[in-house]
């Protein structure tokens, strides 16, 4: 039996490598029945967590789609789809969506601690942020902490502060981000509160923000309890 009749996607580049039927796949997954065949799933989400966190670290970047103008909302942004098309290649745009589905079928790594460190400890977790808005994706940024904290806290707490925060920031300024990208700087950043640990980590990096004169919180508001569908929660931004 030849391997087109096993698996979907090899003769057709644009189209995934699956398995045609589950059988087949547990036999690729069984190091026993598998021989040299054997795939390791645990190993091969290993590395596509690797790949991905690297990824983004390599390749995201502020305003990534090169936005002029702070007034304009996404949707009325002329060519933004074709912008988001020529700037966040879909390499990119399967990482930051997706790399903390293979994060949560891992076990603990040093190596990719390090990895998630460079991204989600540093400005570059807000550059996530601004391409899953593009790509409209936000809501993933719940998901994708809450995956990241439970796979931490198994093994080390290093996350939870920040990751926590970063809820909080897409629970608080969500709808803004949603429907102007630039406000995750203008709005959601710079009206984060004085103890946030984003803006903590950050601020020093975007020295241009507008700065609250007075009343600025120095907590998050009490309360927050959101569940998905970020987009659609109040916006405190201005």
């Amino acid at each position: 039996m030849s391997w087109i009749s096993w698996l979907s996607g090899i003769v057709d580049h644009t189209t995934p490598v699956r398995p045609l039927h589950s059988s087949f796949y547990d036999y690729l997954t069984d190091a026993s029945r598998s021989g040299n065949f054997y795939v390791d799933r645990m190993q091969v989400h290993l590395n596509l967590a690797l790949a991905s966190v690297r990824v983004m670290r390599e390749e995201l970047q502020f305003n990534i789609c090169g936005l002029e103008s702070s007034y304009l909302r996404n949707s009325d942004v002329p060519d933004l789809e074709q912008r988001v098309r020529d700037c966040i290649p879909p390499h990119l745009a399967y990482a930051c969506q997706y790399w903390a589905y293979h994060i949560k079928e891992t076990m603990f790594n040093h190596k990719l601690v390090e990895e998630l460190r460079a991204v989600f400890q540093t400005e570059y977790i807000l550059f996530w942020m601004e391409a899953l808005s593009l790509l409209k994706s936000v809501d993933t940024v719940y998901s994708s902490m809450i995956i990241l904290m439970a796979w931490a806290s198994r093994n080390m707490r290093c996350f939870a502060l920040f990751q926590n925060d970063a809820i909080k920031f897409m629970q608080t300024s969500g709808s803004a981000i949603c429907t102007s990208t630039p406000h995750l700087y203008l709005s959601a950043l710079a009206f984060s509160p004085t103890r946030s640990s984003i803006l903590d980590h950050v601020i020093h990096k975007f020295r241009l923000l507008p700065c609250v004169a007075t009343g600025k919180q120095e907590n998050w508001p009490t309360g927050l309890h959101c569940r998905g569908h970020i987009c659609h929660a109040p916006c405190s931004s201005v």
